[in-house]
């Protein structure tokens, strides 16, 4: 008897294939580097579960080419947005993310608010001469105010974090949270508000076309000049151009990101400022969590292409 068919688009570490192998006849690419959309519509064909990485176009044209048994599209990751869903919808194929298990925000505040970086560079370039009172000075976290958009699973740990630092929490999501204000002793305010009185705004939402620019020139000119803005969630979100512009003012203060709006390239400008932490797609690099990711993976293949609705489901899939 055939077993069925999987494909993973990217090498990913264990305890992913080992897990799909004990059920699965499993073919992956083994490079990190991404496959051309004319070599992701041949590697996938024949496949009854695609597991797709966060940047793979998983489109019309490809959910065709592997066939009509493809039952799901697992994405190695918490956003979707590389997924055509009405592509997916249209053909009847689930399509799955692991939610829950990227978290690197509380260490760009850290790294922002204590000129870490900036300090690495002032030793490493030799301009470390002695102590005084007024190198790096910035603001502690205990007295500061964090302000969240998006209240799902990774900026409600955010919050949870942020709360140990004694850190002031406020928040703004389209659906209010009332036992998270209970749980973690959160405040909800208007999104506009967040922009105006927090000290540090982090931003953990989908990008959908509601979500694109949701931070704009109009919104980095309501924040304080001594206030820094984090994403860690998807680079179209923030205006990316509006922003430099306000970073190069000294609008406000600084910047960490982790994804940009037109990864992996930069917007002009951005890497020759002094005020902006930037990482390369961290947010779920520790062990702990691509161990989580790939569990959660083969947990919805598993369940998928054994007749059960799987784990971790978009909705609408």
């Amino acid at each position: 008897m055939n077993k069925q068919r999987v494909v993973i688009t990217r090498k990913v570490p264990d305890p992913l294939m080992p897990l799909l192998r004990k059920q699965f006849t499993v073919a992956h690419h083994d490079s990190t580097d991404p496959l051309s959309p004319e070599k992701l519509r041949e590697f996938v064909r024949g496949a009854h579960a695609i597991v797709s990485i966060a940047d793979d176009k998983m489109t019309g044209e490809v959910c065709d080419a592997a066939g009509p048994q493809l039952k799901i599209i697992a994405n190695y990751a918490v956003g979707y947005d590389n997924v055509d869903l009405g592509a997916a919808i249209q053909r009847n194929i689930w399509v799955t993310h692991t939610p829950g298990v990227e978290n690197s925000a509380v260490g760009l505040i850290i790294a922002l608010m204590r000129g870490i970086v900036a300090g690495d560079a002032l030793v490493r370039g030799g301009k470390f001469k002695h102590w005084d009172a007024y190198t790096l000075v910035g603001p502690e976290l205990n007295r500061a105010t964090l302000g969240i958009i998006g209240l799902g699973q990774i900026g409600s740990t955010v919050a949870e974090r942020a709360k140990g630092f004694d850190m002031r929490v406020l928040y703004f999501d389209v659906v209010r949270k009332n036992k998270l204000e209970e749980a973690i002793g959160v405040e909800y305010i208007a999104r506009e508000d967040i922009f105006k009185q927090a000290d540090v705004i982090t931003l953990h939402v989908p990008l959908t076309p509601a979500t694109h620019h949701m931070v704009a020139r109009e919104h980095l000119a309501l924040m304080k000049p001594s206030a820094f803005l984090l994403n860690l969630c998807r680079g179209p979100v923030v205006d990316e151009t509006a922003l430099v512009a306000a970073l190069k003012s000294r609008k406000i203060a600084g910047a960490g990101l982790d994804v940009y709006e037109h990864e992996p390239r930069l917007t002009p400008g951005l890497a020759e400022l002094d005020n902006v932490v930037l990482t390369p797609h961290l947010g779920s690099s520790s062990a702990p969590a691509r161990e989580a990711m790939g569990r959660l993976v083969a947990e919805s293949v598993i369940a998928a292409l054994s007749g059960h609705t799987p784990p971790n489901l978009i909705e609408g899939t």
